[in-house]
């Protein structure tokens, strides 16, 4: 049996990708087999998808540049790899990371970042999208304690991070490089900026929720509780067309 990571994206830019949606389904543990790939869906037709890329390893995240690039963490080979639209043309761009799991892109720097779970304490790495040497955003084990779910806020031009062993949600500022505290959490994995309505939102695994906080850190407050136990929603990301929040989590048998 497999276990089974459904990973969802929404991409909105001047340039559209291929596809509105993509997602991700990656094997737990050395498992291989034929469940594992990067999918795509129209906005319109999310009932219909494609296999854009085969992937027999643990992948824990993607995201696609405003050329419709896919780009991709893999645990299993410790690295970044980057895809042509099609899935065409795969390549390894960034290597020897421990353990990558959230990764975003900041389209105005041309700059892909990562969080990285080492053994007992996380970092925040980074590179050029055409140069593949990595930077460390210095940190420690008090701070980021594990790699989850990442967010670049290209308006303010921020980092979102959530800790999921470490219990929070971080946001670091990269014109100075400090890490604040916005909020505690159980177990907290993807996460997303509501620009409309300025908060930040991140689904917690542990505690069956999708929460959100106000950019300040205040109001923090549960926006879905879902009835089932272990339910355990795992992404989200925000429809801007729609107007509406998309997520993933283990429906209850029969659902």
């Amino acid at each position: 049996a497999y276990s089974v990571i459904a990973i969802f994206f929404i991409f909105c830019a001047t340039t559209k990708p291929t596809y509105d949606l993509y997602w991700i389904t990656t094997i737990n543990g050395n498992m291989t087999g034929d469940v594992g790939g990067i999918y795509g869906v129209k906005r319109d037709e999310m009932d219909i998808s494609t296999k854009i890329i085969h992937l027999n390893t643990r992948v824990h995240s993607a995201v696609v540049d405003k050329a419709g690039n896919i780009y991709w963490t893999d645990i299993t080979n410790h690295g970044i790899y980057k895809a042509d639209p099609d899935g065409s043309n795969v390549q390894k761009i960034i290597s020897d990371i421990n353990r990558p799991t959230a990764i975003t892109i900041d389209h105005t720097r041309g700059r892909i970042y990562w969080t990285n779970w080492l053994d007992n304490r996380a970092e925040v790495g980074f590179a050029d999208l055409d140069n593949s040497e990595k930077k460390v955003i210095p940190t420690d084990s008090k701070i980021l304690r594990s790699g989850g779910g990442l967010f670049y806020d290209e308006i303010y031009d921020k980092l979102y991070v959530s800790d999921l062993s470490g219990r929070k949600i971080i946001r670091i500022d990269l014109k100075t490089n400090d890490f604040t505290r916005l909020a505690y959490a159980n177990q907290p994995a993807g996460i997303v900026v509501d620009y409309k309505n300025r908060r930040v939102i991140w689904a917690d695994i542990a505690d069956d929720s999708i929460s959100s906080v106000k950019f300040d850190g205040s109001d923090q407050k549960v926006l879905i509780k879902f009835e089932s136990q272990f339910s355990n929603p795992t992404a989200l990301t925000i429809d801007k067309v729609n107007d509406r929040l998309v997520y993933i989590y283990n429906a209850p048998k029969g659902l």
